[in-house]
């Protein structure tokens, strides 16, 4: 591969950033998942080590800007953006914040990763030579 097409083909800043912390709030949240998790076993606690794993499975996929990943991140955000958007209406105020800040992070993760969509790459079908 020339060097040429190697810099055509890497992370843009902006992905790498983003990618950044996305992973410190991935980590933040599976710590928490697993915490959560051990002090009070149930479904709910179980949703958040399910939800943590796949968006740092996402995170990765971005990391190797790959184009599933962020067709998962946008899934499991959405998910989470739904479960906290039809909870109790009574819902209280960390409630709230979580769903926005849910929002703001997919939006986000969007404007950013969109403006880069034909970098990402697609899956190769198996015995397909990608160095032309």
């Amino acid at each position: 591969m020339t060097k040429e097409r190697h810099l055509s083909r890497s992370r843009p800043a902006a992905v790498t950033v983003l990618c950044v912390i996305l992973f410190m709030i991935g980590i933040s949240q599976t710590v928490h998942a697993f915490a959560a998790f051990a002090i009070h076993p149930t479904g709910s606690t179980l949703y958040g080590i399910l939800f943590s794993a796949a968006t740092l499975v996402a995170y990765y996929g971005l990391w190797s800007m790959r184009r599933w990943s962020v067709v998962l991140l946008v899934v499991a955000w959405s998910i989470n953006i739904f479960i906290l958007a039809v909870m109790d209406s009574d819902s209280s105020f960390l409630v709230q914040f979580r769903f926005w800040v849910c929002v703001i992070i997919l939006a986000a993760s969007l404007a950013v990763v969109l403006p880069h969509w034909s970098s990402f790459k697609t899956p190769q079908p198996e015995g397909v030579n990608d160095s032309d």
